[in-house]
Formats: structure tokens, C-alpha cells, sequence
């Protein structure tokens, strides 16, 4: 059943998965701490859910790919074995449509976790209900499952909020240049993920003594 998904979704996936060199290392999706997770989510599922989205597995790869950037420095290790997984399965690979197909529901749910993970980023919140929480990946599954654009929840996972999508452009423009981004910028977008990612708020910014009112992720006074 998802060899013929995929045969459906072949052309539009061929540029990702045929351009892009091979990891020396790929990681296998049994390997990951999703396993269990992911085996129960498609044990009660015919038909494959990334695999019928070309548009929704290089909204994920793109992702993985600048993961580092947000702290998640496996990003692009799973991204290149998501697209050698891909490339097996064009060349015919027994089971490798199916590896595929588990392999970017890990990745995702690791993702979408890193993306709400605190880290080391220093936010007092007046409301504690304000604070982000780490999805469980029952939830992200969930989620997946129920999203109508597979590839619109990708980004907006990846994007947060408008304040942390600005910062993370400009921390890319960093990294293109000067290697990484600086240590400022790259503390300015991990507090910048930990905001809500819509609703009406007050941020206080210390380090720049400014009060800001924030409506829908932009700054409006």
C-alpha cells in the first residue's frame, strides 16, 4: 500500500531525494525513541501519510536542515536519511517506502519537540499557562493525522511565532556569512521561541529596557 503511494508522489520527489548526496551514516527509524510511538500510530493506518504530500516532505527536509539553529543539531543528519530513504525507494529498495514514511514521522515529532524545548533560555512568564509545552509524540501524531495541509503545519512548527520567523531568517543570513550565528543572535531566537504563538501579550525585554505589547506575534505598541 505505500510502495503505491509512493509511485503516486515519485516525480514530485525526485528533485529532493536524487540532488542531494547521500549521509555517510543514515539513521534507521527503529533506532530513534519514537519507535514505539511511531509503530502504534501506523498499526492502525492503511495508508501513508508523508507520502502522499511531495509539498509536505520538503517542508520537512527544509526544516531539518536549519534545525541546528534551533538547538537541534540532528536535524540535517535526519533530513539526508529521510532523502536516502526516498532515493532507495525510487530505486525499487524492499521496505525502504515504509522506512520513509516512519522515518519523517520521527524526525517530525523530534522536531516539533526541540521546537518547545526551554533549553537554556531564561523567561519568566507572569501567566504560567503562558509557557510552551513540549508536545508528547502521541500529540504530534495527532495533530499529523488530523492536519488537512501536512505542509502548512511543517511551517508553522517550524516558524513558532512572527517574532522567532524574522530572527531565524536573519540568523540564517548570520550563518551564510560568518559561519554561525553570533551568540547574541542565537540567544535572541531560542527566547524568541519560547513566546506564544498567537494571543495578546506583554513582553518586557530587559536587556534592551523595552515594554512591548505583542497581538498575534507582532509587535503592535
Amino acid at each position: 500500500m505505500f510502495r503505491r503511494s509512493l509511485l503516486g508522489a515519485a516525480a514530485a520527489v525526485a528533485a529532493l531525494t536524487l540532488s542531494v548526496p547521500a549521509a555517510a551514516a543514515t539513521v534507521s527509524a527503529d533506532s530513534l525513541p519514537t519507535a514505539a510511538a511511531v509503530s502504534s500510530f501506523y498499526a492502525s493506518r492503511s495508508q501513508p501519510v508523508w507520502l502522499q504530500s511531495p509539498q509536505a516532505i520538503g517542508a520537512l527536509t527544509a526544516a531539518l536542515r536549519t534545525a541546528p539553529l534551533d538547538g537541534f543539531s540532528d536535524g540535517p543528519d535526519l533530513a539526508a536519511s529521510i532523502e536516502q530513504a526516498l532515493s532507495d525507494a525510487e530505486a525499487g529498495t524492499p521496505g525502504a517506502a515504509q522506512e520513509a514514511e516512519r522515518l519523517m514521522s520521527s524526525a517530525f515529532i523530534l522536531y516539533a519537540q526541540a521546537m518547545r524545548w526551554p533549553g537554556g533560555a531564561k523567561v519568566i512568564y507572569a501567566d504560567p499557562a503562558l509557557a510552551p509545552k513540549v508536545p508528547t509524540p502521541a500529540e504530534v501524531l495527532a495533530n499529523v493525522a488530523r492536519s488537512d495541509d501536512l505542509a502548512a503545519l511543517v511551517r508553522r512548527t517550524a516558524e513558532v511565532n512572527p517574532i522567532h520567523a524574522a530572527l531565524k531568517a536573519a540568523a540564517a543570513e548570520d550563518s551564510r556569512f560568518l559561519g554561525e550565528p553570533s551568540r547574541a543572535m542565537r540567544g535572541s531566537l531560542d527566547r524568541a521561541r519560547l513566546l506564544p504563538s498567537d494571543g495578546r501579550f506583554v513582553l518586557v525585554d530587559i536587556a534592551s529596557q523595552q515594554l512591548m505589547m505583542i497581538d498575534g506575534g507582532k509587535v503592535v505598541d
